[in-house]
């Protein structure tokens, strides 16, 4: 990944994570048995011609800029998928069916299609849904009455608390990636000149990225060790910390610089060019204070190092009011 950590343009560099990072979770044994085959995580890998590329975007990032100057919208999810959409656009091995089509019943919506692409080497085609969700551990928390550290999907929790790994995974393998099973698919399918017959099935794939935030308190060499057959995180899948506001000021003069990302800056590593742009750790308490004020909502804050000439992230943390989670 130092590749795509040594981009100097945010946008190229949440285009290379989003799209060659790591997932959160890439294997889903017993998913997918229905009419269209099994699921599987998406193929796509970072060759040393895509890197190349990136490279050379990052000297003129203009066309991606341009593509990104479009959006409506600055959700991060809407921002992921157009990153997306990009690369799929400029790959020279891959072609750009259709995204975000949408199927309907009537006037009802049944879904859309994330994307659907072709393999211009297999000439194979693929339904890929995306996603990107950042996590916190609660099973040493009031969610579990044990106590006791668990890395079950449900125990993964949005920071509004509210969204779950266990019910995303749910929708995204019983739902939306089952979608050209429909028999409403079929119609919208073919005037993309894809007939989904039994002899050329179309492939169902899902990219699943973002962070898994675990308790500050568990050791690390306890993180991996409970996942089971059927519940498994990607061996690879990029980690952090949260941590009570309170335990948080106690400890964060362990840095000398720290920086408080906001959407849709959650995606790559940040870099910076000088400190000034940076919270130093003397007014980091001031800084926690006033955000927690007005809010009870999770802040992501990247602790900051130098490295080659600029401030770059060493650790990530997802910091919490002091009665999160509340449910």
């Amino acid at each position: 990944m130092q590749t795509l950590s040594s981009l100097k343009h945010q946008a190229v560099r949440d285009l290379a994570w989003s799209c060659f990072g790591p997932n959160i979770v890439e294997h889903f044994p017993g998913a997918g048995k229905g009419l269209n085959g099994a699921v599987q995580s998406c193929p796509i890998t970072l060759t040393n011609r895509r890197q190349q590329w990136l490279l050379q975007l990052d000297q003129n990032p203009t066309l991606l800029l341009n593509h990104l100057a479009c959006l409506k919208s600055t959700r991060l999810g809407l921002y992921f998928e157009a990153l997306w959409q990009f690369f799929i656009q400029q790959d020279e091995q891959l072609e750009l069916i259709a995204h975000n089509l949408r199927v309907y019943r009537e006037k009802v919506t049944l879904g859309e299609f994330d994307i659907l692409y072709r393999d211009l080497a297999t000439d194979e085609i693929f339904h890929l849904e995306l996603a990107i969700k950042y996590y916190l551990n609660c099973s040493t928390t009031v969610l579990n009455r044990d106590q006791h550290f668990s890395t079950a999907y449900k125990y993964w929790v949005g920071p509004n608390t509210i969204d779950r790994l266990d019910k995303k995974l749910a929708h995204l393998l019983n739902h939306q990636i089952e979608l050209s099973a429909l028999q409403e698919s079929t119609g919208v399918l073919e005037k993309c000149g894809i007939k989904n017959t039994e002899g050329k099935s179309i492939n169902k794939v899902i990219a699943l990225k973002g962070m898994l935030f675990y308790p500050h308190n568990v050791a690390a060499d306890c993180r991996f060790e409970a996942n089971t057959a059927n519940e498994r995180l990607s061996n690879n899948h990029l980690h952090g910390e949260w941590i009570h506001l309170e335990e948080f000021i106690e400890r964060c003069d362990a840095y000398t610089y720290w920086c408080h990302l906001q959407k849709p800056r959650w995606i790559s590593p940040p870099t910076y060019s000088c400190v000034e742009d940076l919270i130093s750790a003397e007014n980091l308490a001031e800084h926690m204070g006033d955000y927690f004020s007005h809010t009870t909502r999770p802040a992501m804050i990247c602790a900051m190092r130098e490295d080659s000439g600029s401030m770059q992230e060493v650790r990530r943390y997802f910091v919490t009011a002091n009665s999160w989670p509340s449910k």
